[in-house]
């Protein structure tokens, strides 16, 4: 291969930094315009490279009139793997086909070579340096500084947090640094590495920063022996290895689809959900296994301290490592995944004296209507019924723009509708009283103690309904506070239907539609909302809809 001799300002790498693409998903410069599934499994040719031997880019940066330009000898080897080389049968022996459970000592196994070469700071050692082939494991660490801005309406909430991802060097990769280094004369570092994690956050909404934060003059990307890495489970010895460091700082909204039904007694997850690009083939997410004084350091923290979380209780914080089902790619790919979940159980005590206590007196007055018992007094008597029933309606519109616009009666929502019945029922019975043709509303027993002691049965009785149903559910809900993504799914969350429209190898005339055949359709519908007569919903008449339906 050539030397490249395009020259790149250094101002110009900069401006590779992480973006939001148009499709929502936050993505690294690495997988700029490959943000989906299928586009980052089928990559340009001119990114199937991602081993080079050398730092093949010429780089112009000035500094105080000084001139830095960094190329390849002629003479120098240079390797570069191609796609097809992580499907060869050397690669194949890397591989990890069983599950963390059974095999977590492979997954955080990172396979290496030794190799004498000579080091940046100029001495020939011994060195440990990654297996080309293998799957790259990216260690990973975390820090949550704040969590804020849950809006129950729009369904989404506001996170800050920085992650550092950490992964052994190649031979070559180190090399294309230590070349690097003799070129700089002790500038600023903009040296990029062959490798790097291809980072996607999946249900992020809006990026209020995304950088990959410079370690000084060292640049974005810090090469370092980190030696208190766990030798026992990494493989490779931390003292005799260069690894390269990057810190990604993030502020951004994501989005979290919450479920309500037993609002305001509910718990909630609050997810971020990152996927690295590269497939399992190339790269792996794993804890980063470094130890303080002997034992386990905390590789992720969460600090509650500057979180606004006025409505929430934060019960406790999960991180999990996973990876996602092959079926549900294109090309049968496997994706590792890390998933932040924070598991928030929501301060009920809020809604119990704003709301429930509010709409508890409102029906509780109702009952003072039936000390009117006076037939003169009838039209002051339904008078305060309907102030009543009008005052419920006018603060059930307040308490519902507190919550989305949801296909289904949250726990409020059902008692708010109960009083606002019970209350109407009230409205009903004084309309009876006041009509004197009917005898049975004539009589004196009707009214008083009659009616009222079955509007108080009735009262006691929803409410302690209520009562025990918000104890309960209060109790079904907990059990989320202690699942995974996988028992979440099958608990609570709807599984969504996935669109996918296939081309067709037979076409027919339903395939082709519009004026002349001038559209070819491809259509995929849920099986949910299958309309099994389609006759019924293509009919122009309303009698035959109604027949057929």
């Amino acid at each position: 291969m050539a030397a490249n001799d395009t020259e790149t300002n250094a101002d110009a790498q900069k401006e590779d930094a992480l973006s939001v693409d148009s499709t929502g998903l936050a993505v690294s410069p690495r997988s700029t315009g490959n943000p989906t599934d299928d586009e980052a499994e089928e990559p340009l040719e001119e990114e199937k490279t991602t081993e080079m031997t050398q730092y093949t880019a010429n780089t112009d940066t000035k500094e105080e009139g000084t001139d830095i330009k960094v190329e390849r000898e002629e003479n120098a080897p240079l390797l570069s793997l191609q796609q097809s080389d992580f499907n060869s049968d050397k690669a194949k022996e890397f591989r990890i086909t069983g599950s963390f459970k059974t095999h977590w000592q492979q997954y955080v196994h990172q396979p290496f070579v030794t190799a004498k070469v000579t080091t940046h700071d100029g001495k020939e050692e011994v060195l440990h340096f990654a297996e080309p082939l293998a799957p790259r494991r990216i260690y990973v660490a975390l820090k949550i500084k704040r969590l804020s801005d849950v809006d129950n309406v729009n369904e989404t909430y506001r996170c800050r947090f920085h992650i550092y991802f950490d992964w052994l060097l190649t031979k070559q990769g180190y090399l294309s640094y230590v070349e690097y280094q003799k070129r700089s004369k002790n500038k600023k570092v903009e040296w990029i590495p062959p490798f790097a994690p291809r980072y996607e956050f999946l249900n992020i909404v809006e990026a209020h920063l995304f950088e990959e934060v410079d370690y000084g003059i060292e640049g974005p990307y810090r090469v370092q022996r980190i030696k208190d890495f766990d030798k026992n489970l990494v493989g490779f010895d931390p003292e005799h290895a260069f690894m390269c460091r990057m810190r990604l700082e993030v502020d951004a909204t994501f989005c979290e689809e919450l479920e309500l039904e037993s609002f305001p007694v509910d718990c909630q997850d609050l997810s971020v959900v990152m996927r690295e690009g590269w497939g399992t083939k190339r790269a792996i997410f794993v804890p980063e296994l470094r130890t303080k004084k002997g034992k386990p350091s905390d590789f992720a923290r969460v600090d509650p301290s500057f979180s606004v979380l006025d409505e929430w209780e934060f019960h406790n914080s999960r991180i999990e490592f996973r990876s996602s089902d092959p079926r549900e790619s294109r090309s049968d790919t496997e994706y590792f995944l890390l998933t932040i979940r924070f598991k928030m159980r929501r301060k009920y005590s809020v809604y119990l004296w704003n709301v429930v206590l509010y709409m508890f007196s409102i029906t509780l007055m109702s009952l003072s209507c039936f000390a009117l018992s006076n037939n003169e007094i009838v039209g002051e008597r339904m008078g305060l019924a309907v102030t009543l029933l009008l005052t419920a309606v006018a603060f059930q519109d307040v308490v519902f723009e507190e919550l989305p616009n949801v296909a289904y009666l949250t726990l409020l929502h059902k008692y708010i509708i109960t009083s606002f019945c019970f209350i109407a029922g009230v409205s009903v019975q004084t309309a009876c009283t006041a009509i004197g043709v009917i005898p049975l509303f004539e009589q004196e027993f009707f009214d008083f103690p009659g009616s009222f002691s079955v509007f108080v049965a009735i009262f006691v009785s929803y409410n302690l309904y209520f009562l025990i149903q918000a104890g309960w559910l209060r109790h079904w809900e907990s059990k989320k506070l202690y699942m995974d993504s996988e028992e979440l799914e099958n608990y609570v969350e709807e599984r969504k239907h996935q669109f996918k429209m296939a081309w067709i190898a037979d076409v027919n005339q339903s395939t082709f539609r519009g004026l002349g055949d001038r559209i070819v359709s491809f259509v995929d519908v849920d099986p949910m909302l299958q309309i099994e007569n389609e006759d019924a919903a293509r009919s122009d008449s309303f009698c035959r809809f109604v027949c057929r339906w």
